[in-house]
């Protein structure tokens, strides 16, 4: 009965039932089967026909979240510490600073402005790093798409987003403590 309409591409039946039931897709399996013995069917929901397109995606999306959130704590630890190293580095400057009249907000200002740049030169670091790391893997993979500049401003910003929270601790901590427990503290 569907000699004329079987191409290479094949023949899609859409059957609207009012609740799914396997029984009902087997019987609708025999009965097209019954008609062309050599047919191939394969029954399934729209739903299923829906979501089989995304799985993979999905299911790569759902792995990879909690790996770019790890990093991202990773980022914000390793930025803490090197906030923390550079206030430590500077903490004769900002007692000296501090004790000349200097106000906190100038100070805290010249320390995040130094700590800024750090963070804009690796930043600018990383940015060169994955457009190279995406030319080569285009070159060697398929369906590798050009940067997309949306994603490396989104990177970019969430970046400084952790720099300046990481900072913000212990830059307020230098500022606040009395500059004569700074000078006696700090290491010559």
């Amino acid at each position: 009965p569907f000699d004329g309409a079987w191409t290479k591409a094949g023949l899609t039946f859409i059957v609207r039932v009012a609740e799914r039931s396997d029984a009902l897709a087997a019987a609708i399996e025999r009965e097209i089967k019954s008609g062309q013995g050599r047919m191939y069917v394969l029954a399934s929901s729209v739903e299923a026909r829906l979501a089989a397109p995304v799985a993979r995606p999905k299911t790569v999306a759902a792995i990879l979240g909690p790996v770019a959130v790890l990093s991202c704590f990773l980022a914000g630890a390793g930025l803490y510490g090197l906030t923390c190293h550079q206030v430590e580095t500077r903490m004769r400057e900002t007692a000296i600073r501090v004790a000349l009249g200097a106000s906190a907000l100038h100070v805290l200002r010249s320390l995040a402005g130094r700590l800024m740049t750090l963070v804009g030169f690796g930043a600018g670091l990383g940015v060169a790093g994955a457009c190279l790391l995406t030319a080569v893997q285009q070159r060697l993979l398929d369906g590798v798409f050009v940067v997309d500049a949306r994603v490396i401003g989104a990177s970019v910003a969430v970046a400084a987003l952790i720099a300046a929270a990481a900072m913000l601790g212990p830059l307020v901590r230098a500022v606040r403590r009395p500059p004569a427990s700074l000078l006696r503290e700090s290491h010559w």
